[in-house]
C-alpha cells in the first residue's frame, strides 16, 4: 500500500513562472490537456480516497485524474499566501530589495502581507498528519500545491540532507509514499 502526492495540473499563473498561492485560478489548456492524456495512460495508480485543497486547480485536477473518486477539500492543504508577490515573476521582482532578501533567506523570511513560513508549516502538517492518522488502510491521494507538498516530503519523509526544495515537483507530477 502506498500514498500519493500528486501536484495540481498547469495554470496560466504557473506557465509564466509567477507566484500563485492564494490567487483561486483554473487550470489552463495545456494543463487539463497534458493531466488528461497522463490519466488516460493509466499514469497514476488508484485511489480509494482523496483529499485536495479547495483551490479550483487542485479540485479540477481531482476530477480529471479520478473522476470516479469523491474529494475531501481540507483548507490546510492550501498553498502558501505570497503577499504582494502574489502573481509576480521571479524577473519582475529581481530589482525589489525585500524579495531578493527574502530570496537570499532560502525562503525562511515571511512574504510582506503573506504567510509566515512558519504558520504555513504548521497549517499543512496539521492537515497531513489528520489525514495520515486516520487513513492508515487506505490507498490515498492528496492533491495539493508545490509549497504543500514540499513542505509534507521535507517535514515528513526527507533523509538527512535534505530540504524542501529536494522536492520540487513539475505540474501533474507525484511523489509516492509507502505506507
Amino acid at each position: 500500500m502506498s500514498w500519493l502526492l500528486i501536484r495540481h495540473g498547469m495554470t496560466p499563473g504557473n506557465e509564466r513562472r509567477a507566484y500563485i498561492g492564494s490567487t483561486d485560478e483554473p487550470l489552463s489548456a495545456d494543463g487539463r490537456a497534458a493531466l488528461a492524456k497522463a490519466a488516460a495512460l493509466g499514469e497514476y495508480p488508484p485511489a480509494d480516497k482523496i483529499y485536495v485543497s479547495p483551490m479550483l486547480r487542485c479540485r479540477q485536477t481531482a476530477e480529471i485524474i479520478y473522476p470516479h473518486v469523491d474529494a475531501v477539500v481540507l483548507d490546510g492543504l492550501k498553498e502558501r499566501d505570497f503577499g504582494i508577490y502574489e502573481g509576480k515573476t521571479f524577473t519582475e521582482l529581481t530589482s525589489d530589495a525585500a524579495y531578493m532578501k527574502w530570496v537570499n533567506s532560502g525562503g525562511t523570511l515571511p512574504f510582506p502581507g503573506g504567510e509566515d513560513d512558519g504558520c504555513f508549516r504548521q497549517r499543512v502538517l496539521f492537515a497531513f498528519d489528520g489525514i495520515w492518522r486516520a487513513e492508515h488502510r487506505k490507498r490515498v491521494a492528496i492533491i495539493a500545491h508545490g509549497g504543500t507538498i514540499m513542505t509534507i516530503m521535507a517535514e515528513r519523509f526527507a533523509k538527512k540532507g535534505e530540504d524542501a526544495f529536494s522536492f520540487q515537483l513539475a505540474n501533474g507530477k507525484f511523489f509516492e509514499i509507502p505506507r
